[in-house]
């Protein structure tokens, strides 16, 4: 079996504000107003309208618009592209505590995008932004601790947050709860357990998850493959909590 270190995931503008959306509550009608015609703009590519719309909000603390004009930049979408200027935008959101924010820090210092590569800052962010529930920082936060980047190698740790991301339904982070069971490392060895997450795993079209879950289905008894399958079933109806 090969453990999946995955692609980490680089923030589109459209689909992160489309996301977005759903977590603030905090604004007054005007600026919520402002705001979306930001986003309207932007979805439009009209990145100079979105620009002028969301400017004036970020300078006055609004974290949405903060982080709107940091992924313009990181995307150079109507502006110089400029790791630099995103890395300043991010970090005023992340400051007040904005989860994606802290996420797209964390990628920045992991890649070393406009700063010299920190694996430690990158755990730091992504650490923040896990804590908040993002999957795909719990995720990131797995693989790091898989490869000893920012933080000494703790397979441990890392199950753990593979299970938080998972729970969540990130795939990636299915495929390696599979590959630590069905190996042992980080967690008891279990080919039952194994077998159910690769399964996950395989139902978003991971071939590697199907060709792992029929290397381990070869170690099983039929009672053992029908107790996976139906701790399988048992587990989706729970939506991956408690498995």
């Amino acid at each position: 079996m090969i453990f999946r270190y995955g692609m980490f995931m680089k923030r589109k503008l459209i689909s992160v504000f489309t996301l977005i959306l759903l977590f603030f509550g905090d604004m007054g009608f005007g600026e919520c107003a402002d705001y979306e015609k930001g986003l309207a703009a932007a979805r439009q590519g009209d990145f100079e309208t979105a620009l002028r719309e969301w400017g004036p909000l970020a300078e006055q603390g609004e974290a949405r618009s903060q982080f709107a004009i940091g992924v313009m930049y990181e995307n150079g979408d109507g502006v110089p592209q400029s790791y630099d200027i995103a890395l300043q935008w991010y970090k005023l959101a992340a400051d007040q505590g904005k989860d994606y924010a802290q996420y797209n820090l964390g990628v920045i210092y992991e890649r070393g995008q406009g700063v010299p590569q920190d694996f430690k800052n990158a755990i730091n962010w992504y650490t923040l932004s896990a804590e908040q529930g993002h999957a795909q920082a719990q995720y990131n936060l797995g693989v790091m601790y898989v490869k000893g980047q920012g933080a000494p190698k703790d397979l441990n740790t890392a199950f753990k947050f593979f299970k938080l991301a998972a729970e969540q339904g990130n795939s990636d982070a299915q495929y390696n709860l599979g590959w630590m069971y069905g190996s042992g490392q980080g967690v008891v060895k279990d080919n039952v357990r194994a077998h159910m997450w690769f399964s996950f795993a395989a139902l978003s079209g991971g071939e590697d998850a199907t060709i792992n879950k029929e290397k381990i289905a070869k170690r099983m008894n039929p009672s053992q493959i029908k107790e996976a399958s139906e701790l399988a079933k048992e587990c989706y109806q729970k939506k991956f909590k408690d498995c």
